[in-house]
């Protein structure tokens, strides 16, 4: 009987295991945090499926805040597309020529032109060229997106190992004057070869970037496994998405997908009753997509002194179930020695 009891326990388990193991669907990242309309907290949200593109439909109802891990979340007050606030954007492209990438320029021509129609509607957009294989070269510091776009790339034969992280590096660089409250864009295109293939390299450049509130996001074509990895690593760093493809048509997809992105991020605001002390919380957004609760990644930011909410963060309930637990322990222990010394002194 207990050989029975014990088959059947593994094959539930085993039943149990693909559910359990199965990923999600849809991926939350939350690009950045702003206090601008303090005790408002501003969240600039990207929600996209599995293959890069962005779920739009969402309202205020799907989103919720988690504040220092503690449920229940807060309610959205307000969540509106990036498109439709008075906000502006600066992107820089960077682009890998080497002759192993010359198939893809043409599409790149025709993702700038998207680029150029998609920030038309935002207030003075700006766009920058970054191009680079075994040399960098900054073809258009950040300008009129039209300029840009019109630039022709040309494949070049290379003479030593490919600099990608140089390239990035003089993306952020240029987006470095952005003004405060600029949303700041970084997409690469690359297979993920570059003369450093060190993880630590890739994961430096990608916090260097979140650092002075660069996104990038990332697009590898025809890329390896392992090269694909170290790609990623720029946008798992700097709160962005990143992206793959097999073929120039996918390229052209994605690149739809980046240009969508950019319209289509929510923007979701909280009021948070909670008060200012100028210290570090934690905070997550999670959002439902088809039923689905999709948690974001965890930013850390201050609540500034404007917040007077009054209230401070409560602590989750099991602390407090934990605390009073070990209480009862010492309790039970010292009602215990003090017995067993008076049986003893008896």
């Amino acid at each position: 009987m207990r050989t029975l009891w014990t088959l059947w326990g593994v094959v539930v388990l085993l039943c149990a295991l693909p559910a359990a193991a199965q990923p999600t669907r849809h991926k939350v990242k939350v690009e950045r945090l702003g206090w601008q309309l303090s005790p408002m907290l501003t969240t600039y949200v990207s929600v996209v499926d599995a293959n890069g593109k962005p779920v739009s439909g969402r309202s205020k109802k799907d989103f919720g805040l988690v504040v220092d891990a503690t449920e229940p979340a807060m309610r959205a007050d307000d969540v509106a597309a990036f498109s439709s606030t008075d906000e502006t954007v600066d992107v820089v492209v960077v682009v890998e020529v080497a002759l192993s990438m010359r198939a893809t320029l043409e599409t790149v021509h025709r993702g700038l032109a998207l680029l150029d129609e998609g920030m038309a509607a935002k207030r003075r957009p700006r766009l920058g060229l970054v191009t680079f294989a075994d040399e960098v070269d900054r073809v258009a510091n950040l300008g009129p997106p039209p300029a840009v776009a019109a630039a022709r790339l040309t494949a070049k034969d290379t003479f030593g190992e490919l600099h990608l992280l140089d390239a990035v590096h003089a993306a952020i660089d240029m987006l470095a004057a952005t003004p405060r409250g600029h949303r700041k864009l970084i997409v690469v295109l690359s297979d993920g070869k570059d003369v450093s293939q060190e993880r630590k390299a890739f994961t430096a450049v990608g916090k260097r970037a979140a650092e002075q509130d660069v996104v990038i996001d990332t697009i590898g074509f025809a890329v390896e496994p392992d090269a694909g990895k170290l790609l990623g690593e720029l946008s798992n760093q700097s709160n962005g998405t990143s992206r793959t493809c097999a073929s120039t048509a996918e390229l052209a997809v994605q690149f739809q997908h980046v240009v969508a992105e950019i319209a289509e991020q929510y923007v979701a605001r909280f009021l948070v009753p909670l008060q200012g002390d100028l210290r570090d919380h934690t905070f997550q957004v999670v959002v439902d997509v088809g039923g689905e609760a999709v948690n974001s990644n965890i930013q850390v930011n201050l609540i500034p002194k404007s917040c007077c909410g009054g209230a401070t963060p409560r602590r989750p309930w099991w602390i407090w179930i934990s605390v009073a637990g070990s209480a009862l322990a010492v309790c039970a222990l010292v009602l215990v020695w003090l017995l067993q010394r008076r049986k003893d002194v008896v």
